[in-house]
């Protein structure tokens, strides 16, 4: 297992290019300082699971779509989902009390 500092040196070495809304993140190991490391991690276990794990449900979006491409599953999907609603809902499934 690595340590801390082994991983982000790892993460470092593979010269991460990455965008978000459309600007380059300088720093993609660089977190938010009030939001606790904590929380990020028990939310990126809780996407791990969801997106491969055993609550994977990706064929079920592809099934209800109707195929077609992946961008038009994200718009639509985008469409019709209360992203704050989902938010406090991943927030109170991984523990994370709110403010």
């Amino acid at each position: 297992m690595m340590t801390p500092e082994q991983y982000e040196e790892s993460l470092r070495k593979l010269n991460l290019v990455v965008y978000m809304f459309g600007k380059r993140v300088q720093n993609v190991l660089k977190g938010r300082a009030d939001i606790p490391t904590e929380h990020r991690m028990r939310i990126l276990r809780l996407i791990e699971n969801l997106t491969l794990g055993t609550a994977a449900t990706n064929y079920r979006t592809e099934s209800m779509h109707g195929a077609g491409s992946p961008q038009a599953q994200r718009i639509m999907i985008t469409r019709r989902v209360n992203m704050h609603e989902k938010q406090r809902a991943a927030k109170k499934l991984c523990g994370i009390e709110e403010p």
